[in-house]
């Protein structure tokens, strides 16, 4: 029988990283889970076959980076698959120290912006200064949303911040809200609130090159104004998202998987505005195949996406072993926080 290559996966702390070790681990491929805590929700899944710690990159990012490459060197993985952003942002920016070792990294290269593309995002407003930012944001429409141009990690974007998206309904509001960034106002980005319900597009990339798509809906959040999706339900791949993802990742030469996240308003017509569009991060480095919502298909897609992802990234054969994937639940683990009433009583890792 063949052996399947070796996966490491980092964040398994998180749902979407547990995820991603179920998918694996069905699929036959062995697994290095890693995270930053003893007690993270991946290593206690059944197909956790190495658990590895990590000191966190938010502590740490230099450590964080010497801890992984020792465990690689230790596990000799074919595969890294960064799960949360914090992970990938340090890994991407020492891409060739991570694969000395023969591992292949699923993430990023470089950067883009969607605007550059021609894909519609919602218009926004960036300075050297607070003034000059809200200079350029008398001309935007109220509502505003106000967030860090991407992650505090990364060495284009550091910031000290130290928050996701703040709120503002005019020009008054946004100068209060900015007043105490004056430091950071480099880091800020202030941009039109799209309004809808996002629709995602998951991906799987080879340099660039999409191998693999699939869309869904996020029908509820949690918290209600906007955050984490507990519900989310499986839609048609519309052609222009498809087209607008594609154009994004391939100007990134993105090389692993990825979500870009775009935003519909059902009052108006058909047109899906990038939600993060304008931002050098928007298409998210987060696997979001870990969506196992109805129809039952989506739930067999959702689970076999890390098994498609390592299959393709590395290099295992075709013909190797495959388990068929667990019977999906209707609703994904996140769902927990917000509508405990609509989980089993029991959830097996």
């Amino acid at each position: 029988m063949t052996r399947l290559p070796k996966v490491l996966v980092t964040g398994v702390q998180e749902h979407q990283g547990l995820a991603v070790v179920r998918g694996l681990g069905t699929a036959g491929f062995p697994v290095v889970a890693c995270a930053s805590h003893r007690h993270s929700l991946g290593f206690y899944s059944r197909f956790a076959g190495e658990r590895e710690r990590y000191t966190p990159p938010f502590e740490s990012p230099q450590r964080f980076l010497d801890d992984l490459v020792r465990i690689i060197r230790r596990t000799r993985p074919a595969l890294v698959i960064p799960t949360i952003e914090s992970t990938m942002v340090v890994l991407s920016a020492h891409r060739e120290e991570v694969e000395r070792y023969g591992a292949v990294l699923a993430a990023p290269s470089r950067e883009a912006l969607a605007a550059r593309l021609g894909i519609p995002a919602p218009r926004t407003a960036q300075g050297d200064n607070i003034e000059a930012i809200l200079a350029k944001a008398a001309d935007l429409r109220f509502p505003v949303a106000i967030k860090p141009r991407g992650n505090a990690l990364h060495g284009a974007t550091a910031n000290a911040l130290g928050f996701k998206v703040r709120y503002a309904m005019d020009l008054a509001e946004l100068a209060a809200t900015l007043a105490p960034f004056t430091r950071d106002a480099r880091a800020l980005l202030v941009q039109e609130y799209a309004a809808g319900i996002g629709r995602c597009v998951s991906a799987l990339c080879r340099r660039g090159q999409p191998l693999a798509m699939f869309a869904y809906e996020r029908e509820r959040e949690y918290p209600l104004s906007g955050g984490v999706s507990v519900l989310r339900r499986t839609i048609p791949l519309d052609s222009r998202l498809a087209d607008w993802s594609s154009a994004l990742l391939g100007s990134l030469d993105w090389h692993g998987v990825a979500m870009v996240e775009f935003k519909y308003d059902r009052r108006g017509d058909d047109r899906p505005e990038p939600s993060g569009a304008g931002r050098p991060d928007a298409p998210r480095p987060r696997d979001r195949r870990h969506s196992l919502g109805p129809p039952r298909r989506a739930g067999t897609v959702a689970a076999r996406g890390p098994a498609v992802a390592a299959g393709r990234l590395s290099a295992a054969p075709r013909g190797g072993p495959q388990r068929p994937p667990p019977r999906a639940p209707a609703m994904e683990a996140g769902s927990a926080l917000a509508l405990p009433h609509r989980l089993p009583a029991r959830h097996p890792l």
